[in-house]
């Protein structure tokens, strides 16, 4: 079966084979898989920053690149992986319909391992991105959990959009990834409204959806 694999160093997503039980059995015939979009759904690089308590200082910060889709029970959700902005803690990034249709969510995992734990879920306030300075905007409250799914805090958490491409090289990816997370960090020292932090993102069932697709 196809697990995901995150590359160390990279912001890149693929697929290894694993063999599952003893033998490798006779090939069978597989329906054609639809093909994939040109551009996949909020493929890009993406900033983030988290602001624990919204008290306006920012614990956490980094880049995401979505690079696939897939379909899950709600929707379509966008696959990639992130990195902290220190490159310290890099994991799988989901985006989109994860736990309920019509809801804009976001999962993190504690690291690139098959093995897929929770690290950070979270829910946009409206459920639809808005915009800061001309760029995509996902904005609402996150958890950060332990690797059982403990949630240990909650608090603001924004996702901007910088660009629609699959960054070509490194020095590339780096440049966006630096003006990513300036723009992530810029928006969320300025403060979320008040209702933006109402929101009441149901952390168990985000956490179990998405390991689900992960796993996939």
């Amino acid at each position: 079966m196809q697990k995901p694999v995150f590359v160390l160093g990279t912001l890149v997503l693929g697929l290894s084979l694993s063999a599952c039980g003893g033998g490798t059995p006779a090939p069978q015939p597989q329906p054609a898989p639809q093909p994939k979009p040109a551009i996949t759904l909020y493929q890009g690089v993406w900033g983030y920053a988290y602001d624990e308590g919204a008290n306006g200082t920012i614990e956490q910060s980094g880049a995401a690149l979505f690079v696939d889709e897939v379909q899950g029970g709600y929707g379509r959700v966008a696959v990639g992986a992130y990195s902290n902005e220190a490159q310290t803690r890099q994991g799988g990034a989901l985006l989109g319909p994860i736990s309920g249709t019509g809801r804009l969510e976001v999962a993190f995992t504690q690291d690139t391992s098959s093995n897929v734990r929770p690290y950070l879920v979270g829910q946009d306030s409206d459920n639809q991105l808005g915009s800061y300075q001309g760029h995509p905007i996902f904005a609402g409250l996150a958890g950060i959990t332990d690797a059982a799914g403990n949630v240990l805090s909650t608090g603001a958490f924004v996702l901007v959009q910088v660009s629609t491409e699959k960054p070509a090289t490194a020095q590339a990816q780096a440049a966006l990834q630096q003006q990513a997370n300036h723009l992530a960090a810029q928006r969320l020292s300025s403060g979320l409204a008040a209702q933006t932090l109402q929101t009441h993102p149901d952390f168990s069932t985000l956490q179990l959806n998405a390991a689900e697709l992960l796993r996939r």
